[in-house]
């Protein structure tokens, strides 16, 4: 049960008689965040107790219900505050610092906040940025928008890449209304398979002459210009591989054969095998 409801006008671009935050909740609110665009689930789900930077793209506001002052004794100290906590830039992206209050006045049904939080009962919200920002160009061909991240290898290969695009045009002038973002996965392994999945169905029996071929080929590429080194590893003991190692040319591609065991006993071949 909700004890302390206000004027939904007090925050800036609300609109209506009362603010919920949806359809009533009993806690309390550590922070208070609003970004232009819609976020994706994954985005949310990895980054939603966590704390903006405070410049992140479509940032329309942070509340997070205090802030850091000096007080007489020249010591910093942790006040509430009902003041946007982003940051704001000039138009040559030079930091400006301004208050801009989100919460019109202090005083709630009559009680003036002093308090931060109750601090028997808080949110789960770490210090921590939302996202750290990545060295990139761009550049665009046609309808296609090619980024390329300046980060080494072991930074961001294999890793989930959050993306927000602003301002782009459509072929009338007219700018996106909103941000856009997405979520990629970078994936730099230079070597691919040309088949994400085989299904091959083999008859194991004793008798030999019901047996079917009991091999099949995968085949893989090189994308790039230089030589590299490929090893194929953790393989079941029904399963050989006639090259578990071995490089490739640049630009070229190698065709390998899996064989299946059927002397193995130690394990019966069921299910499926991921390579």
């Amino acid at each position: 049960q909700m004890a302390v409801t206000f004027a939904a006008d007090r925050l800036s671009g609300m609109v209506g008689d009362m603010f919920f935050g949806g359809n009533g909740f009993e806690g309390n609110i550590d922070e208070f965040v609003v970004f232009e665009q819609a976020l994706p689930k994954a985005f949310i789900a990895e980054f939603g107790n966590r704390t903006p930077l405070g410049d992140e793209m479509g940032l329309m506001a942070y509340l997070p219900f205090e802030q850091q002052v000096q007080n007489a004794n020249g010591v910093l100290e942790q006040v509430f505050s009902i003041n946007d906590q982003r940051i704001f830039r000039d138009p040559n992206g030079n930091v400006v610092n301004k208050a801009v209050p989100l919460v019109t006045d202090s005083i709630v049904n009559g009680k003036a906040i002093t308090a931060l939080a109750d601090k028997t009962s808080y949110a789960p919200v770490s210090g921590m940025g939302l996202l750290s920002k990545l060295n990139f160009n761009w550049t665009y061909n046609n309808e296609e928008l090619l980024i390329n991240l300046k980060m080494a290898d072991y930074e961001v290969n294999h890793q989930p890449v959050f993306v927000t695009v602003r301002d782009v045009e459509d072929l009338n002038g007219n700018p996106m209304p909103s941000p856009v973002m997405w979520m990629a996965t970078v994936d730099r392994n230079a070597l691919r398979w040309y088949d994400n999945e085989l299904v091959h169905e083999w008859l194991y029996s004793n008798d030999r002459s019901l047996d079917y071929e009991n091999n099949v080929e995968f085949a893989f590429f090189n994308q790039t210009g230089l030589r590299h080194q490929f090893a194929i590893e953790s393989l079941p003991d029904w399963l050989t591989v006639s090259d578990s190692y071995g490089s490739i040319s640049a630009i070229s591609d190698k065709t390998i054969r899996f064989y299946f065991n059927p002397e193995c006993r130690c394990y019966l071949p069921l299910g499926g095998c991921q390579t």
